[in-house]
């Protein structure tokens, strides 16, 4: 039994190194992308934050959710300005309004006038 537990305390502490590597990584890759995809990042994020909290790092699920609340402002920034609608939102879940939004509608108002 000594054995199994061994095992498995070896098995945790490989599983915090890879935690440690991923959470340096996503980290880094907003800075070094020629072109970030804030779609692909989310899907990421959507993944890892779950295990980042089972491990008990609290401090990098808080910076994690702050990137994944920013790739979903730039997405839905991104679905802005492909969406001539936009911002008609539906009366029971109406977009919220982010700085880049704003800066992207107060743009767009200032070219439409020119």
């Amino acid at each position: 039994m000594d054995h199994l537990d061994k095992d498995l305390q070896a098995t945790e502490d490989q599983k915090l190194v890879l935690l440690s590597n991923v959470y340096k990584t996503i980290k880094h890759l907003p800075q070094i992308a020629l072109k970030p995809d804030s779609a692909f990042t989310l899907q990421h994020l959507d993944f890892f934050i779950p295990r980042v909290r089972e491990a008990g790092k609290e401090d990098w699920v808080r910076e994690l959710e702050e990137m994944k609340r920013i790739a979903e402002a730039e997405e839905a920034n991104k679905d802005a300005v492909e969406d001539d609608t936009w911002p008609v939102a539906s009366t029971n879940n109406p977009p919220k309004k982010t700085k880049e939004m704003v800066q992207t509608t107060a743009v767009t108002a200032f070219l439409e006038v020119f």
